[in-house]
């Protein structure tokens, strides 16, 4: 399932290796934005293995940062509120 994006509407449409060179709001391409997410995501899944509520919140934070650069649809998360 593909991204629509905002921002860049036409995202979806491109092949994986130009869609990874769009310019995003946060200065970062594309792929690293993807690429930054999946770290992201990754880390919400150590702190709350490990307890370290301030690792959870900073990666929770970082991916709604990411994806509102991206123009893509904001995770809603329970902590944040």
């Amino acid at each position: 399932m593909a991204w629509v994006s905002s921002k860049h509407p036409t995202a979806h449409t491109m092949n994986s290796y130009d869609r990874a060179e769009i310019i995003c709001d946060n200065s970062n391409t594309w792929g690293a934005n993807c690429s930054a997410l999946k770290k992201n995501w990754l880390a919400i899944r150590i702190a709350r293995r490990k307890g370290e509520e301030d690792m959870l919140i900073q990666a929770m934070q970082n991916i709604n940062d990411i994806q509102r650069s991206m123009g893509i649809r904001v995770t809603v998360f329970e902590e944040l509120q």
